[in-house]
């Protein structure tokens, strides 16, 4: 029984890391959504979302140059996802 939990466990687990990855990324398009909807941006920080866009764009690289594919796909999600929030920062600015 033990064994074959140990042998799912990483399918489960990647599985898992998607649906976190994805749902953690797209609080990046709520903002910019609330942001759209208030035509107001303040109480957001457009330095704080830079910094996130540059982390999620760094974790993207670092994914393909280890070619991980769970890593590079969630990160292709979040550079994109921060990419919109911050262009709607700037636009409503």
């Amino acid at each position: 029984m033990i064994r074959k939990l140990k042998t799912k466990f990483p399918a489960y687990y990647k599985k898992y890391m998607y649906f976190i990855g994805v749902a953690g990324h797209s609080l990046f398009i709520f903002q910019a959504l609330k942001v759209l909807a208030t035509r107001t941006t303040q109480g957001v920080s457009l330095t704080g979302f830079i910094i996130s866009l540059l982390s999620v764009v760094s974790w993207f690289f670092y994914g393909l140059m280890q070619k991980d594919r769970v890593l590079t796909i969630i990160s292709l999600v979040g550079s994109v996802a921060a990419s919109i929030c911050v262009a709607v920062i700037m636009m409503v600015q």
